[in-house]
């Protein structure tokens, strides 16, 4: 079993669920609309996407990018056809002459999951006043108290020597 997301029509994640491992790439979600005339049949549109690929570290807001998908696949799908004819050719010459079997090379697969924020919503995140740690903490009570202290110290002295 392994983690897949339930993306919405843009990529975004809405919801997390367990598939099996076998489960890769991205699947439709589909749902039944009503017909619009009586006696109609219902229509299946596409409503989400089930995405089976691990989602990368360091992504404030994961969107999936449905054109370098839909792009990587049209270009293993070519590098595929390519190797088919290219292997019957080479399997229809002559033996001693045809020379190395073809080798199928796929393409590299680009990044799918991208960054769905905007840089100026990334810096915004980035440069939210962060709550003091428990230490900052102590350490301004100790400032705050030492001033505190010298403070009483400097009236206590006036007093006993008739400053007031």
């Amino acid at each position: 079993m392994k983690e897949a997301h339930i993306v919405d029509l843009e990529g975004h994640i809405i919801e997390s669920i367990i598939v099996t491992d076998d489960r890769t790439g991205v699947m439709p979600l589909y749902e039944d609309r009503a017909p619009e005339e009586e006696g109609g049949q219902p229509t299946e549109i596409v409503v989400g996407y089930i995405v089976a690929e691990k989602v990368p570290e360091g992504l404030y807001q994961p969107r999936w990018d449905f054109a370098a998908y839909d792009g990587y696949q049209t270009a293993v799908t070519e590098s595929r056809l390519a190797y088919a004819q290219a292997y019957s050719d080479w399997s229809h010459e002559d033996e001693d002459t045809r020379g190395d079997e073809p080798v199928l090379t796929l393409p590299e697969a680009p990044a799918f999951w991208v960054e769905g924020l905007t840089q100026a919503e990334i810096d915004a995140i980035r440069n939210q006043p962060h709550a003091p740690t428990p230490e900052q903490q102590i350490a301004a009570l100790k400032a705050e108290n030492l001033t505190t202290m010298e403070a009483l110290a400097e009236l206590y002295e006036m007093m006993l020597g008739g400053g007031l």
